[in-house]
C-alpha cells in the first residue's frame, strides 16, 4: 500500500471545495484518505485507515462556535475502534496552519546578531529572555515581538534547532538541523515556535457495537496546544478524523457547521 503522507494531502489542497456554511461528506469522493481504506455504501462508511480529511471546507470566524459531529460504531467482527474527531485549520490563502506556524514559545523573541549566508548551519542570536538549551523548536523570521503577534500565522519557518550554546548572557550560538536555504540579515527579528500535529481534535473516543452520536465544539484562536480552538489565523476549516489502525470504524452523518446563536 502506498504510504499516505502530508505531501499527498497538500498536493490536492487547492482542488478542494469551499462550502457556504456546512460540510457534510457522504461518499468516497468527498474524502481524502490513504489507499483503499474507505468504503461507502447506503449512507454508511467503513474505514480502516489512519487519517481522513474532508475535501470540502467552510469559512470560520473565531468569534463564533462550530461543531463537528457524526455517528460512529465498530464494524461487526472488529474489536473496539478508537477515533478522534476535529478539524484542520487553513489561513486566508487556504494554506494549512501547522503548529510551527502558530504556536509561540513564550518570551522567545530574539534578533540575529551577525548576517548568516545561505548554507550556514549556525547563527548567532541575541534573545529577549534566555532560551532553554534543550528546547526542540523551530525558528521563524519576520516575527512580531511587540507582544501583539500580528505575524501569526507565520509561514517564515527558517529551520529547526539542533543545539544551543550560551556565549555571553543572552548571546547564543544556535546550531541548525539543516543548512539555511536563504541568507539571514543581521538584526532580523526571530522567535521560537513548537511543532506537533497539524489537526485540532477531540480526545480519543472508543466506539462500541451500537451507534453512538459524538460531537466536538471548536471556537476561538489559540497560540498553544489545545483541542477546542482553531489555530491562530484560521479563516477556513475542514473535517479531520483520526483512527487507530487494526480496527474497522463505521460512521455516518458527519458534518462540520456553525452553531446557531442560541447555542452559544
Amino acid at each position: 500500500m502506498k504510504k499516505f503522507t502530508l505531501f499527498s494531502f497538500l498536493s490536492i489542497l487547492f482542488s478542494l471545495t469551499v462550502y457556504g456554511g456546512e460540510v457534510a461528506p457522504a461518499g468516497v469522493t468527498d474524502w481524502v484518505f490513504e489507499g483503499n481504506s474507505l468504503r461507502c455504501q447506503d449512507g454508511i462508511s467503513s474505514y480502516t485507515g489512519f487519517a481522513l480529511y474532508s475535501r470540502g471546507f467552510i469559512p470560520v470566524d473565531p468569534a463564533k462556535k462550530y461543531v463537528v459531529s457524526g455517528e460512529f460504531r465498530t464494524a461487526n467482527g472488529s474489536k473496539p475502534a478508537k477515533f478522534q474527531l476535529g478539524v484542520v485549520s487553513l489561513d486566508s490563502n487556504r494554506r494549512i496552519i501547522r503548529p510551527e506556524n502558530a504556536i509561540v514559545v513564550a518570551g522567545s523573541g530574539a534578533a540575529v546578531v551577525n548576517a548568516a549566508p545561505a548554507g550556514s548551519k549556525n547563527i548567532t542570536v541575541k534573545t529577549i529572555h534566555r532560551w532553554n538549551p534543550k528546547i526542540k523548536a523551530y525558528i521563524v523570521a519576520k516575527a512580531d515581538n511587540s507582544g501583539k503577534f500580528s505575524d501569526l500565522p507565520n509561514f517564515n519557518v527558517i529551520n529547526e534547532i539542533a543545539g544551543i550554546t550560551v556565549k555571553d548572557g543572552k548571546i547564543l550560538e544556535v546550531a541548525l538541523k539543516k543548512p539555511l536555504s536563504a541568507a539571514l540579515a543581521a538584526g532580523e527579528s526571530i522567535r521560537l515556535h513548537v511543532g506537533g500535529a497539524m489537526h485540532v481534535c477531540s480526545k480519543p473516543v472508543i466506539a462500541g457495537n451500537d451507534w453512538m452520536k459524538f460531537s466536538h465544539v471548536i471556537s476561538g484562536y489559540s497560540k498553544g496546544h489545545t483541542q477546542t480552538n482553531f489555530r491562530h489565523g484560521a479563516k477556513f476549516a475542514k473535517i479531520f478524523l483520526l483512527h487507530n489502525r487494526g480496527t474497522k470504524l463505521e460512521f455516518k452523518n458527519i458534518t462540520l457547521k456553525e452553531l446557531p446563536a442560541e447555542s452559544k
